[in-house]
């Protein structure tokens, strides 16, 4: 777009990415506490944690889902959209929402290893998203990189629990 400016935020994860079932939007939290120097007595203050909510598309939206966790230190770079709405109690809001063009962790706190995610030759989208839904689970654990599979907080800790039960329907990390 030619009138928008980019915008970008250094923060934590603050929700688990979620996406609705079929969908190609993944959406998450945020946050980040600015810290200040006391010059008086030496010490550092935190000021008031700040939240946004974060929207990915596309291919953004896969690997943000298939590799982000709660509490990551993360960069987004995207361009950010303040908007007004009524919560349930009537009372008018504003929120800010970052449409994300990029996501990556921060290294300034950590290390991380990237894989390139390729997808399968001959395959449309739509055949991919019909084989994927027709296979289940068992598909979306073969999109996720090996190096990942045995990190059980690739996804939630959450799916985890539901798939305790059914251990025969998830292979166990290698």
């Amino acid at each position: 777009m030619t009138n928008e400016a980019s915008f970008s935020v250094c923060g934590y994860v603050a929700t688990l990415p979620y996406r609705k079932p079929g969908g190609q939007m993944v959406t998450m939290r945020i946050g980040w506490t600015p810290r200040t120097l006391d010059r008086a007595t030496g010490e550092w203050k935190d000021q008031p944690t700040s939240f946004a909510s974060v929207l990915c598309f596309r291919k953004l939206a896969d690997n943000v889902y298939a590799c982000l966790r709660t509490g990551d230190p993360i960069v987004v770079r995207g361009t950010l959209r303040i908007r007004e709405y009524e919560d349930r109690t009537g009372a008018r809001r504003i929120t800010a929402d970052i449409v994300a063009d990029s996501i990556g962790h921060d290294l300034a706190k950590g290390i991380s290893s990237f894989t390139k995610s390729r997808p399968p030759s001959g395959e449309t989208a739509q055949e991919h998203d019909a084989a994927a839904a027709a296979a289940g689970l068992a598909a979306v654990r073969e999109e996720i990189p090996p190096e990942h599979l045995d990190d059980e907080a690739t996804f939630g800790d959450d799916d985890f629990e539901d798939l305790a039960d059914d251990a025969e329907q998830v292979p166990a990390p290698v």
